[in-house]
Parts: structure tokens; C-alpha cells; sequence
């Protein structure tokens, strides 16, 4: 498990080998082990001395009822599995054991959630409070804070206008924007390393697998009142913040704003990651089967299982007579049927 948790930081083991994700996946991985190993602790085994070929559907079982004793959703309980699958696929492939992977055969249960929408009064709402003046909370601990950061609306608007994850927003700078046509109306894309398979497929940050994001009105209106004009061409972020500022930090900083800020503007359950859903629903709604061309997904399963709202989805077909004839066509059969006669 230590050496797995190595593999998927990007270090500690062969770099032929190495797997970069992201830190939340790794907590989530290592939190998942250590509740493995509490469940088989409980029920008496000694973990030091377990040999992962020994593990079967009695350990599996274990855990299995360990988990459906803490409070947590069907998805939660489900992508327990998921990960200790990965994790013994992982084992299978490099340490090239030939054991089954006993945690596939799980019953998995995944809820079905509504996926929240950013509607644009929201939005605007939302951008017009973030203040320093709004931006003070009191923690449980009865400490005072003040959450504002002088990047935060620029981070949560062009998380709106792009659907990009919240690394690659931090990562944005403005020699990623390019001039694709050859005439002189500009036709905007920004160069976008696909961060997510990137770390999966190369172990790196960058990589081959590159994503462009289209240029809309709303992106090109903030890219010039963030200074495009002037900055097209710099090598500098377009989030501009304090060099010494980790990357951990700001993604924190970014979570914590947005929740602090949005709770003024309505009660729904709104996550910051539902910007990019939200992205994503939206453009759908303009290029339909195409929308993954910009989005970095391979395929449409994943994009209708995990970012598409079916509700808004409805909604945009509310114009659309289903069973309107063509009067084009009705004219072009009564001229055929008068010729017949």
C-alpha cells in the first residue's frame, strides 16, 4: 500500500512506474487503506502479517460490513472498492502476481445526485459580493477570518468561462491564449494541458495530451478586463498572485472563498466544482455530441453520468415542436401530387 501511495505522488518508486494525481485522490487513497486495514484489525488479524495473496472474500465481506456502520452515502461506500480495486490491479500489473482481484466482485451502489447548476443571476450576484468587507467568518474555534484574496473573483469567473479544474485555472498564462485565424477577426483559443490524464497517462503535469479552450464572448470580455491588450504575449499567469504561494494554498483559499461567498448569495447546495458542470452543461447545449472535444473526456458516458444536468437538458428543448411537419415538405407533396394527376 506505501509503495502503491509512492506510485500514484509521482515519487518513491521507478519513474517507468509513476503516476501523478491529484493530493485529494491520494488522501482519499490512503484514508481508504487505513480504514481496510482498521476493519481487519477489529476482526483479529494481525495486518504486519497478512500477504496481499491471502486476501479473499471473507477480508472483503469484513470490510465490506465494516462500512455500512459509519454514516456515509452509497457512492461514498462504493468508491471504496473502486480504489482498492485500482489498488490491486496496480499490484497485479507491476509486482506480477497472478492473484484475482477479489474487491471487483463488490455489489457497488452509487446514488443518484443532483447535479446543481450556477445559473447566470447567481453568478453575478456572486461576483458582486466579493468584498473585503463580506469576506469575514468566525470558525467553530471562535477565531476570526478574513477569506477574501485579491485573485478570488478572477479564479471564479474564469473557472465559469472555461470548465477548467482548479490547477489548471492557476496554471492559465496569458502565451496560452493564440490567434488561430488568419484574418483580422481574431478567433481566440487558450492551449490547456489536459492535467488530469497527463498525471495518469505520463506521471507529469505536462504531457501530450493538451485541450483547447474556445475563446466565447464572456471569456474574451474578461480577458481584456484583465489586461489582454497589454499582457497577450507575457509568460505570466492571468490569476496573478504572490510567487511564494504554494499551489496547496491556493487551491484551499480558492474552495474556501467560494462556499464562504456563495452561502450570501443562496442556500442550494452549490460546490465549486460545479462551475465546470455547469461549463459543460452550457456548451452542450450549443455543440451537443462534440462538447468532449473540449472538455478532455474520451468519450459521451462519462460526460451524461457525471457533469450533464437532465433537467436542464429538458428544459432547452422547450421551443422544439416535436411533431411539426415541414411546410416546405407539405408544398413540395402537393405539387408532386397535383403533377400525378
Amino acid at each position: 500500500m506505501a509503495e502503491y501511495l509512492n506510485s500514484i505522488s509521482g515519487g518513491g518508486t521507478h519513474e517507468h512506474l509513476s503516476r501523478k494525481l491529484s493530493k485529494e485522490y491520494i488522501n482519499e487513497t490512503s484514508r481508504v487503506f487505513v480504514n481496510f486495514c482498521t476493519s481487519l484489525r477489529t476482526a483479529g488479524y494481525t495486518i504486519e502479517n497478512i500477504n496481499i495473496k491471502d486476501i479473499g472474500d471473507d477480508e472483503v465481506e469484513i470490510f465490506f460490513k465494516h462500512l455500512k456502520t459509519k454514516n456515509i452515502s452509497d457512492t461514498t461506500h462504493s468508491k471504496n472498492f473502486v480504489i482498492l480495486k485500482a489498488f490491486v490491479n496496480w499490484v497485479i500489473k507491476v509486482k506480477s502476481l497472478d492473484i484475482p482481484n477479489v474487491f471487483r466482485r463488490a455489489k457497488l451502489k452509487f446514488s443518484s445526485t443532483k447535479r446543481n447548476l450556477m445559473k447566470p443571476e447567481q453568478f453575478q450576484q456572486l461576483l458582486s459580493i466579493i468584498t473585503p468587507e463580506n469576506g469575514h467568518k468566525t470558525l467553530k474555534s471562535g477565531k476570526k477570518l478574513n477569506v477574501f484574496t485579491t485573485w478570488l473573483k478572477t479564479a471564479i469567473q474564469l473557472a465559469m468561462e472555461t470548465g477548467l479544474r482548479r490547477e489548471e485555472i492557476f496554471q492559465l498564462r496569458w502565451s496560452n491564449i493564440r490567434n488561430i485565424s488568419n484574418d483580422n477577426d481574431p478567433r481566440l483559443i487558450i492551449d490547456t494541458n489536459n492535467l488530469k490524464v497527463n498525471r495518469q497517462q505520463f506521471g507529469t503535469d505536462t504531457g501530450k495530451n493538451m485541450k483547447p479552450i474556445p475563446v466565447t464572448k464572456g471569456l474574451f470580455k474578461l480577458l481584456l478586463e484583465l489586461g489582454y491588450e497589454e499582457k497577450m504575449n507575457e509568460d505570466t499567469y492571468l490569476v496573478v498572485r504572490a510567487p511564494e504561494l504554494k499551489i496547496d494554498y491556493l487551491l484551499d483559499q480558492l474552495t474556501r472563498g467560494f462556499s464562504h461567498y456563495l452561502k450570501q448569495v443562496t442556500d442550494l447546495k452549490i460546490e465549486f466544482k460545479d462551475l465546470r458542470k455547469t461549463y459543460i452543461n452550457y456548451l452542450s447545449k450549443h455543440l451537443g455530441d462534440k462538447t468532449k472535444l473540449f472538455t478532455g473526456h474520451s468519450d459521451d458516458q462519462v460526460l451524461r453520468d457525471s457533469y450533464l444536468n437532465k433537467e436542464f437538458m429538458a428544459g432547452n428543448l422547450s421551443n422544439i415542436d416535436l411533431f411539426k411537419v415541414s411546410q416546405k415538405k407539405i408544398l413540395f407533396r402537393r405539387v408532386n401530387y397535383i403533377e400525378i394527376l
